[in-house]
This record gives structure tokens, C-alpha cells and sequence, in this order.
């Protein structure tokens, strides 16, 4: 699939501003095609890259990546624990005919 992807990007990033330029008088959409086809190249080869250097700038994909992943972990458990609390508070309003206040906090203080 990402070979495809790759294809596709190239095909998109060099065939077609050519002919939309010149034939159609369209340079922005030209240009809108040139990046977006080479920004289809870039994510299907985003795997293979893991520093990525321009000239004097440089960006350390690997390092950005964990962070990435680690700021994922900590989402995922901080919206366990908001779901926890939001059903408990659903269960505990519904159920016969709710819960006084008192009980709400005494069931969250567990």
C-alpha cells in the first residue's frame, strides 16, 4: 500500500502541474498538486527517515516520535480515568432514582 502511495505521489507531484499549468492556466491548482503529491512521498517514506536533515536545519524525527507516543500513553490513561468518573456519575444518577449528593462524593472518594 505504500508503494502505491509513493507512486502516486510521484505521479501527482510530476505529472500533472505541467499540463494544468500550461494547458489550463492553472498555476495555483499546479502548485496545490506539486505538494500535495510531495507530501504523499514524504508520509509513505516516513518510516525510513529518522533524522531528516535541510542545510544547517535539522529536526530528530525518532526523538519527536517518542514524545509523541508518550504524550499518546498519558491520553489514553487520563481519559480512562474521565470515563471512569463520568459513567460512575451516570450509574449513580439513573439508578433508583439517583443518588443524593453526599453519595456521589462518597463514591468517587474510593
Amino acid at each position: 500500500m505504500k508503494s502505491v502511495l509513493f507512486w502516486l505521489g510521484i505521479a501527482i507531484a510530476v505529472l500533472t502541474p505541467v499540463p494544468l499549468a500550461l494547458y489550463l492556466n492553472k498555476s495555483d491548482v499546479s502548485i496545490l498538486c506539486f505538494v500535495s503529491g510531495t507530501l504523499a512521498v514524504l508520509f509513505s517514506k516516513l518510516e525510513a527517515l529518522e533524522e531528516l536533515s535541510v542545510g544547517p536545519l535539522k529536526a530528530k524525527l525518532r526523538a519527536a516520535i517518542t514524545e509523541a507516543n508518550a504524550t499518546v500513553d498519558q491520553l489514553r490513561k487520563l481519559g480512562t480515568e474521565l470515563s471512569s468518573a463520568t459513567l460512575s456519575i451516570l450509574i449513580a444518577t439513573e439508578f433508583m432514582n439517583g443518588m443524593s449528593v453526599k453519595e456521589k462524593f462518597s463514591l468517587h472518594q474510593k
